[in-house]
């Protein structure tokens, strides 16, 4: 199975932003925290780190926060 972000709409405005979080549980949490926000979350949990270049691509140009829970791992996934 190919590691994805899940959240990603097919069109994407200029103007987008984009909160990056670490798993569907924190993504509800963010998404009601942060509405004008549209938020991503890794198809496998853990998996931010090894993401394909190509799967960032789309968010070139936009606004991207990295929002990590307070896991260590998903810390040092963020971080790398």
């Amino acid at each position: 199975m190919t590691a994805a972000l899940c959240g990603l709409p097919s069109q994407i405005a200029a103007d987008a932003k984009f909160l990056i979080v670490d798993s569907e549980a924190a993504a509800v949490q963010a998404q009601a925290l942060l509405p004008s926000y549209c938020v991503l979350w890794p198809f496998i949990a853990g998996t931010l780190d090894r993401l394909p270049l190509e799967t960032w691509m789309p968010l070139q140009g936009c606004e991207v926060l990295l929002w990590p829970s307070n896991i260590p791992v998903c810390r040092l996934a963020m971080a790398s």
